[in-house]
Order: structure tokens, then sequence, then C-alpha cells
């Protein structure tokens, strides 16, 4: 067996065709693994439900299905071993009188070495599919290699689960869709930061494969097809409009480590938990305060955010991070209190990534320090998640590489926070981090960095950005946020982003 750690791999982005043209579908993705083997590639990636298609409907009744899905599977097989390759792909899988939405990643021998199902069921996937809960990984030449299929991406838990278990590349087989005029400038929330996040925060390669075109004249499918590394950079990638083969070479070499996870926090994730919120929503006025604190001179420029904010009648502010100076620390927080006092009934929330404590927030309003935590992860002595439960509503708080860790933010929505409040540190992704956390847990982001590196923003629950400031510019911005939007955990009908998560499946569960 080769201890080479390269790999040389093709993602093969097919033509969406409709069930009744299931055999056409066949036919163009064997040609697809042979136009890739020509490339050079060593493994190759189909996309989700190429046999028989997306929409079964009548299909799955159909008493002849599962020896055609049987049929389509040695086809499949049978490439493999011409071709010389591995290959992933994405079928209907008939077991135990159920369909599955399934994935199998197949050897050159032929010899099927992983098979899995759709854990995230998305949408209509119910009116056929049975959900699965299984993570297993296989061992080949170049390392551990998990899959996904589609929107099992979008929860963070599932490919958490591959990362824990040591996945070194994860093979994501995918039905993307989107919507829009023009059928090349199609996109997805998956491919605009999700997929980069989920590399970056396992620190693991991601191949995708996905269609284009149109299924049943109602799905469409937005391409962009690509990999990623370990660092969330999309080194190669597809158009969104036509069929087509993309093929890299990846080093699987060296996996960069993950931020440690503090596993004594994550009790809620193993439960079965719908998130209790208190009271009526609000409508919450959000301003952000991008600034460097790198001088006693930006004392007066707080003065003047602050009476902005007010002016412009914000229910919270939030600040850009504090420096690491023990002097900034204490006329800071002298000054806002002070500031307060004056302009009433304004919650003004602050933070320092790098105190004598580590990481800690203070939220305080009408002269008085409501609420201090700590920073849980990276350098961070917290050993709790931290949820503010104010008069305008719930926020978690964030501090540093506490946006890093996934499982931070999903505790604090499971919890009830209807906002995240993140001090970004001075690193790489944090818009990619900061709509991710917004779209994977439905609720608003306020992410919060220094001038000098800019991009402050505040996310609506489906991680749109909805204000946004200037890089290297000291600057305000704010947002509407009606926080009923939070409460509403259902990013389509018939999946609810918390409820249809699987906590039984968390890999805490066995420790």
């Amino acid at each position: 067996m080769s201890t080479s750690k390269k790999l040389k791999i093709a993602c093969v982005q097919l033509r969406a065709r409709d069930v009744e043209e299931r055999r056409e579908s066949l036919r163009e993705a064997l040609d697809g693994i042979r136009e890739a083997s020509g490339f050079g590639a060593q493994m190759v990636v189909l996309p989700e439900a190429v046999f028989p298609g997306y929409v079964l409907d009548r299909w799955a009744e159909d008493p002849h299905s599962p020896d055609e899905s049987r049929r389509a599977l040695e086809s499949f097989r049978e490439s493999a071993i011409e071709n010389g390759v591995y290959l992933a792909v994405g079928l209907a899988l008939h077991k135990n009188g159920r369909w599955i939405n399934g994935a199998v990643l197949i050897d050159t021998d032929g010899d099927i070495i992983l098979e899995e199902g759709k854990r995230f069921l998305w949408h209509f996937d119910d009116r056929w599919f049975e959900k699965c809960h299984s993570y297993d990984l296989a061992d080949t030449p170049w390392g551990k290699i998990g899959l996904l299929i589609c929107a099992d991406a979008r929860n963070p838990e599932v490919l958490r689960n591959l990362s824990r278990k040591g996945a070194d590349l994860v093979l994501d087989l995918a039905n993307l869709t989107s919507s829009g005029k023009d059928a090349d400038s199609l996109s997805n929330q998956q491919v605009k930061f999700m997929l980069p996040v989920r590399a970056f925060e396992n620190g693991v390669w991601i191949a995708m494969a996905n269609k284009s075109g149109m299924e049943n004249r109602s799905v469409v499918y937005c391409g962009r097809s690509g990999i990623y590394d370990p660092s969330g950079r999309s080194v190669a990638a597809l158009g969104s409009k036509d069929p087509g083969v993309l093929v890299e070479e990846i080093d699987l070499s060296n996996r960069p480590n993950m931020v440690p996870l503090k596993e004594g926090i994550c009790a809620p994730l193993i439960e079965k938990k719908k998130p209790h919120f208190q009271g009526e929503a609000a409508v919450v006025m959000v301003s952000l305060a991008q600034l460097d604190w790198d001088s006693l001179a930006v004392l007066n420029r707080v003065k003047s955010f602050v009476r902005q904010a007010w002016l412009q009648r914000a229910d919270l502010l939030v600040l850009s991070p504090l420096p690491d100076s023990d002097e900034m620390e204490p006329l800071a927080i002298e000054l806002l209190l002070d500031l307060s006092r004056s302009y009433e009934n304004m919650w003004i929330v602050f933070a320092r990534e790098n105190g004598p404590k580590g990481p800690i927030s203070w939220s305080i309003k009408n002269g008085q320090v409501c609420h201090v935590f700590l920073g849980s992860h990276g350098h961070g002595l917290g050993d709790a998640v931290p949820v503010v439960r104010t008069d305008i509503g719930a926020w978690g708080i964030l501090i540093g590489e506490d946006g890093y860790v996934p499982e931070i933010s999903r505790i604090q929505a499971i919890e009830g926070a209807e906002m995240l409040v993140w001090f970004a540190p001075d690193g790489p992704m944090t818009e990619h981090l900061a709509r991710s956390r917004a779209a994977e847990n439905r609720l608003f982001m306020v992410a919060a960095a220094s001038a000098s590196i800019g991009g402050s923003l505040i996310a609506s629950p489906d991680g749109a950005i909805l204000s946004q400031a200037f890089v290297g510019e000291d600057q305000m911005i704010s947002a509407l946020c009606p926080l009923c939007l939070s409460r509403e955990k259902s990013v389509v009908p018939g999946t609810d982003v918390l409820l249809d998560r699987s906590p039984e499946d968390n890999i805490f569960r066995s420790r």
C-alpha cells in the first residue's frame, strides 16, 4: 500500500435529470468517471442521488425499484474496477424495506468500503427516505475518509462526529439547491460560507460534488462543485451552470489541530431539548462600533459612538474588543459606565480577549455592570457557556476562539439565545464563521472585529449580512433585529435546525 498522502481527486458535476431519465443519468455518471480517470484521478466523487434522481416520488413505491437500484450500484462497482479509481457515489439504497438517501465509497477492487445514509434530512426527504445514524470512516492509502450527504453539512454536529473520529478527508455528495434568473450566477449558503467553515473548524479537507440544472421543473441546483482545504480556502471550483469534471491534487500529510473543546460543557448537546424563550420576542435596534483601542485618544471616539447609538435609538451597542492593555481596561470600564448613566436604557457590551483572567466580557446598563463572563475556549478560563438574559432578549457571548468552536453557539441556541455577540479575534474566516453560526442555529449574529481587520457585521438568522463595516475604518453600523425570527428554527418545511438534530448520535454521549 502506498504511503504517499498526495491524492489526485476529481469532483464530477452532473446535469440534473428527472427520475424518468434515470438511465441517461447513469450513462452520464459512468462517462464522467471515465473522463476523470483519463485526467489521472485516483478518487472520483459524484453527487447525491445520482440514481435514480432526488425527487423519487412514485418510483419509490414501484416494486421493481429496489432491483434497479442494486443494478445501478453494480454498474458503479464495475466502473471503479475498470477505471482503477476509488469512487464515491450517491444513490437511493433499499435497506430493510425502506429507502435511504445513500452514499457509498468503492475501492479499486469494486468493494464497498464505506456506506452511509443522510443524517440531516432536508425539506421533503422524509417522504421517501429514512433518517440514518452512522458515522463510520474508511481507511485508505491516503488517510481516513468520511462521507456527507448534502444537508448533513448544514448541521455542524455531523461533520464534527467524523472529525473527532479522525477523518482526514470528507467527501460531500450534494444536491445543493438555489434559485435566480441567471443560471451562471447561482449559489447556495453552503458554498458561500458553510463548507469553508466546516473545513476550517474541523481541520479537514472537503471535496464536494453537486449537480447543475433543474429537476422536475422545480428543483434547481447551483453546481459549484469544489474542494476546500483545512484552512477553509476554496482551492478549486466549477461554475454553476454546466456539467464538468474538476481535478485537483491535494496533500493530506498534515492535518491541523482543532481548537480544544472543554467537554464538560457539552451536556446540552446529548439531550433532545427545545429552546425555551422568555416573554414576547422583542424588536431590537443593534449598533456595533468598530474601532481600534490603540491610544487614549480613542476614548473621545468612544464617547461619540455611544452618543450616536443613543441618537439612532439603539437598544444594544456592541464595541470592538479591547486591546491587550492593562491600562486601557479600567479606563474603558469607567468611561462606559459613566456614559451609560447619561444615555439610559441602552445596553453596552464590550470585551477583552487577552486580559489577566483571559477573555472576559461586560454587559452594562444605566451605570451598572449587570453581567461579567469569562471566555471558555482558546486561553479562556470560563467553564460555562454564557447566555445573557435581559429585558430586550437573550444573547450568547463568544470571545475570541469561542467562535471557532461550533459547540458553543449550538449550546447557546439550545439554551434560548436569540442573538450571538462575538468579539472576533484578529484571524481568518470571521465573516464566514459569523454567517455560518447565524444560519446553522437560526439566530442573529453581531460580530465585532477591530478596525484594522474590519468587516464587522450584523447577520440575520439565514446568514445574510444586514450591515457591515469597512476595512480599516472606525465606523458604527446598525440593524433592526426582530428576534421573533430567531425563535423560528425551521429553515425549510420539514427541517428544524435544533429539533431535527440527533443528540443520540453525538460523540460525547459515549464518553
